[in-house]
């Protein structure tokens, strides 16, 4: 997880950017969990916090996805073409439906060791939910990260 955010600054620098002016301070987003509140409640239970890292995994991967399709675009790819669009909507729907699975996966393990878990109701079958809760989180990672590195 550590070597992530330093890795997407570097290789997306423009999306980092996009990322910090569309969602502002990582202290005022809101998802409907924080990874920093999921992280609590699995410590302690190594099964919980390996399924966690998973899932922190691909929350990454997923906006890893969404990166590379924000910077196809920037460089103007014809999405018109039937071909790319097809490999590049088959590559971020099978990431994003991973970091779904990984998300209820966890979810069903922390409600079957009787931690709360209500927080899984308010995804619904949201598929954007799920984007968003990967997307802010991944992000508020990236500028930790981030300021973390220029501390330093």
């Amino acid at each position: 997880m550590e070597n992530f955010g330093k890795k997407f600054i570097e290789e997306h620098p423009d999306t980092f950017r996009e990322m910090e002016e569309q969602l502002g301070d990582p202290e005022k987003l809101s998802p409907i969990v924080s990874f920093e509140n999921i992280e609590r409640s699995c410590s302690g239970n190594e099964t919980l916090e390996h399924l966690y890292a998973e899932m922190v995994d691909y929350c990454e991967r997923y906006t890893e996805t969404v990166a590379r399709f924000q910077e196809l675009i920037l460089r103007g790819v014809d999405f018109e073409n039937r071909e790319t669009k097809e490999w590049i909507d088959g590559e971020r729907k099978s990431v994003h439906d991973a970091m779904i699975d990984s998300v209820n996966i966890l979810a069903r393990n922390l409600a079957k060791e009787g931690k709360d878990a209500s927080w899984i109701t308010r995804f619904g079958k949201s598929r954007a939910a799920y984007g968003n809760f990967a997307l802010q989180n991944t992000y508020s990672l990236l500028i930790k990260e981030f300021n973390n590195h220029e501390s330093q």
